[in-house]
């Protein structure tokens, strides 16, 4: 086996990942009012990484969480910011995708990592050809305007579908694989 990165993220069903002023509030609000033990597939998701990686913006907006949510996981946070992380499992890295990767590689060989967001990382990996599988889940709600997801990326452009769960409250959950 060899290192994987997967994208795991919620959209709405027009394709935005955040609201247009950056905020993943939309989510939050939907979310509070499904059942407690509905979590589509996430707590398993969760246990069967190994790190994870995201965008300056992603980690600054999951500060605001309360506890870090990710607790347990190493966190790779992509930004140019030399400032100290606020959590000993949180490494600033300031680096292209693909420099990144081949460390991991060599350090972590048959890893699996949690590419968990925003937008523009998630881009950076997808133009790299670095996201082995997606799951991205859809969440019944149109934002209309926001931060979008790329379009290959939620149409399976370059990718095969491996399986298209339907839960309750019209969530739909896409897992697929690169080709």
């Amino acid at each position: 086996m060899k290192t994987k990165v997967i994208l795991y993220i919620a959209i709405s069903r027009d394709g935005f990942i955040a609201d247009k002023n950056g905020s993943v509030d939309w989510l939050n609000s939907f979310c509070a009012d499904l059942p407690p033990d509905m979590d589509c597939g996430y707590k398993d998701f969760f246990q069967s990484i190994d790190l994870i990686v995201m965008g300056r913006k992603t980690y600054e907006q999951m500060l605001t969480f309360g506890d870090w949510p990710n607790a347990g996981k190493h966190t790779y946070v992509f930004t140019e910011s030399t400032e100290k992380p606020e959590h000993d499992e949180i490494t600033f890295v300031n680096t292209s995708v693909q420099d990144f990767m081949k460390k991991i590689e060599q350090e972590q060989p048959d890893c699996k990592i949690w590419l968990e967001g925003g937008a523009n990382l998630v881009q950076q990996f997808h133009d790299a050809g670095l996201i082995d599988e997606s799951i991205i889940t859809i969440i019944p709600v149109d934002l209309t305007e926001g931060i979008a997801l790329t379009q290959d990326l939620i149409s399976g452009k370059g990718f095969r579908e491996v399986s298209s769960t339907d839960f309750s409250h019209g969530i739909t959950q896409k897992h697929r694989v690169k080709n």
